[in-house]
């Protein structure tokens, strides 16, 4: 994505191209190593589940090796069925924080996060600032792993 954004930027101002350049090697290294940072964070993690009330994260969870386990189903509330499904995975795993969104409603996510003594933690994909936003997420999906 940065490439493509790097591409059109030198496509309509040709003349910064060594500028856009400089700024896109600045912001690949930063992300290697950000990168670098949330595999130490995860290293020695053994149950790496997360309960989401909103599957946002799944390319996150795919490349840290992450289990998300989403509370809605198909862009909809749970079902009371759905709802005792997620009670049971997060007591099954012990999972005791439940990961919502600030743009989502939380209702469903509180009552699971209820019924399992649990919490209500909120991340959301679309702060300002990708990469202290992505470290903190990483350290709130820790922190909630054995």
């Amino acid at each position: 994505m940065v490439e493509n954004i790097y591409d059109g930027l030198i496509e309509i101002d040709p003349q910064s191209k060594e500028y856009y350049k400089k700024n896109l090697e600045s912001y690949l290294s930063e992300l290697d190593k950000v990168d670098d940072e949330i595999i130490q964070t995860f290293s020695g993690k053994k149950n790496k589940k997360i309960i989401v009330f909103h599957p946002t994260w799944a390319y996150f969870a795919k490349d840290y090796g992450i289990e998300q386990i989403p509370i809605e189903e198909g862009g909809k509330e749970p079902t009371a069925e759905g709802m005792r499904n997620s009670i049971n995975q997060a007591k099954e795993y012990n999972i005791k924080v439940i990961f919502a969104s600030p743009e989502f409603s939380t209702k469903s996510a509180e009552a699971i996060a209820n019924e399992i003594d649990g919490e209500v933690v909120l991340v959301s994909p679309l702060e300002k600032n990708y990469v202290e936003n992505i470290r903190k997420v990483a350290r709130a999906f820790a922190g909630a792993m054995e």
